[in-house]
C-alpha cells in the first residue's frame, strides 16, 4: 500500500515544474466540469495530452472534480440564471443574441 502510494506521489511529481502541475490542475477543473456527452469534451480531452502539462494531475484531478461536479450542478445553475436575468446586462445580452 505504501509503495503504491509512493508511486502515486512520484508520478505527480514527474515533471518539476510549478507551472506544469498549476496548469494541469486548471486544465483538469475545467474538463471536469464540462458535461462529458459532447465532442468539445473529447477534443479538449486529447489536445491537453499533447501540451506540456503535468499528465497524472489533469487527469486526476479531471477525475475527482467529475466525481464532485453533480453536486455542484444546482449553484451553478442558479449563479447562471442570476447572471443572466441581470437589468444592467440585458442590452448587452440582446446585442449577442442579434448576431447572426
Amino acid at each position: 500500500m505504501l509503495k503504491w502510494i509512493s508511486g502515486l506521489f512520484k508520478a505527480l511529481n514527474a515533471n518539476q515544474n510549478p507551472a506544469e502541475m498549476a496548469h494541469g490542475f486548471a486544465l483538469g477543473m475545467m474538463l471536469g466540469l464540462i458535461p462529458k456527452n459532447n465532442a468539445l469534451w473529447y477534443l479538449i480531452l486529447v489536445f491537453f495530452l499533447f501540451v506540456r502539462i503535468n499528465k497524472p494531475t489533469y487527469l486526476l484531478t479531471m477525475l475527482v472534480v467529475s466525481y464532485f461536479a453533480w453536486m455542484l450542478d444546482p449553484v451553478f445553475d442558479s449563479l447562471g440564471y442570476a447572471v443572466l436575468t441581470l437589468k444592467p446586462l440585458e442590452s448587452a445580452f440582446g446585442i449577442l443574441v442579434d448576431i447572426p
